[in-house]
């Protein structure tokens, strides 16, 4: 069997087990510090020699995972912005977006970063200003001006992806 040669393991940030996508499998507690090319037997890892097919297919899946497991779905709404939560002061020319409450229990730095927002063919940025208290999870309120660049205002509410922008 064939090495994928890739020059990295994936190690679980929360838990620091997992399985390299280069044969690495993580036995209990790993340090990835510890692994160097003239350390290639660190206590924790067990080499094994995964074919360039397996290799793939986990690239992919974990390609397709993490692109996913970031992104947001939910509703678009517009709001009349003024004092938010982050505490600036906005109007509805400039492009900002409130946040449901779990978002900010998820993401309590969310002040003052940008977001993409999809809807169809549409992307626009917004900055988080605000706290939206009656968004469920994943929906956001806009102000106007980030409403109206991906749908016209009478329209109300829309079904949306976001995330954070890069």
């Amino acid at each position: 069997m064939a090495d994928c040669g890739l020059p990295f393991p994936v190690v679980c940030i929360q838990c620091g087990r997992g399985v390299g996508l280069c044969g690495i499998k993580i036995i209990g507690e790993f340090d990835p510090l510890s692994l160097t090319p003239e350390n290639p037997d660190a206590p924790g890892i067990e080499l094994i020699r995964p074919t360039i097919g397996f290799c793939v297919a986990v690239i992919a899946i974990l390609s397709c995972v993490l692109h996913y497991a970031a992104a947001f779905e939910g509703d678009l709404t517009y709001y009349t912005p003024g004092l938010g939560s982050c505490g600036e002061t906005n109007s509805e020319t400039d492009a900002v977006v409130a946040l449901s409450p779990s978002q900010f229990t998820t993401d309590p730095q969310a002040c003052g970063k940008k977001i993409q927002i999809h809807l169809g063919n549409a992307t626009t940025m917004a900055t988080v200003a605000d706290k939206c208290p009656a968004c469920s999870p994943g929906s956001i309120d806009v102000s106007p001006t980030v409403f109206q660049a991906l749908a016209p205002l009478t329209i109300g509410r829309a079904q949306i992806e976001w995330d954070y922008a890069t």
